[in-house]
């Protein structure tokens, strides 16, 4: 007979150790990855999130604010003294910017963010920037809250208004 196929040697203990070893090295960098990819992937879907709401929210004001007119203007609140309130106030009455912690429109409605997660910060304003050219910048800043994550995303508009 040969002696190959009649062998009983098998694996010995330091060969048998050496694979575990090897196999725990390659187990612990490949859920390391796995897990900062996970990471990864749920804050930059939060970013997503806080993006698609602030390019509603920019669109929304930046349309009321862009159509103004400076002879529509009752009152410039920037910030109306004692609150975070940056607001115009017009002669009819309607008020557009941010007001108590809410974004308000021409049309009297107030934008409604879509979920209860994401919250508008009080870093949120309307500033003046040039009123010779009727030029304001619109900061808002949306956070995204709850579940351990606190992630905030600041966005900057500038826009102007019709001077006559």
């Amino acid at each position: 007979m040969n002696k190959k196929l009649t062998s009983e040697r098998g694996i010995t203990l330091p060969e048998l150790l050496a694979v575990f070893v090897i196999l725990g090295f390659l187990s612990i960098v490949i859920i390391s990855f796995l897990i900062n990819g996970f990471k990864q992937q749920a804050r930059l879907q939060i970013e997503a999130e806080l993006r698609d709401e602030a390019d509603i929210i920019m669109a929304e004001l930046i349309s009321d604010i862009y159509t103004l007119k400076k002879s529509d203007l009752k009152e410039e609140h920037f910030p109306q003294s004692g609150t975070n309130n940056y607001y115009f106030e017009l002669l009819d009455g309607e008020k557009v910017g941010f007001i108590d912690g809410e974004i308000q429109l021409k049309s009297g409605d107030s934008v409604s963010l879509t979920t209860n997660k994401i919250v508008l910060e009080k870093q949120s304003k309307i500033e003046l920037i040039d009123e010779a050219k009727g030029l304001y910048r619109i900061t808002l800043v949306l956070k995204k809250a709850g579940e351990g994550v606190g992630q905030t995303l600041t966005t900057e508009s500038e826009v102007s208004i019709i001077m006559n």
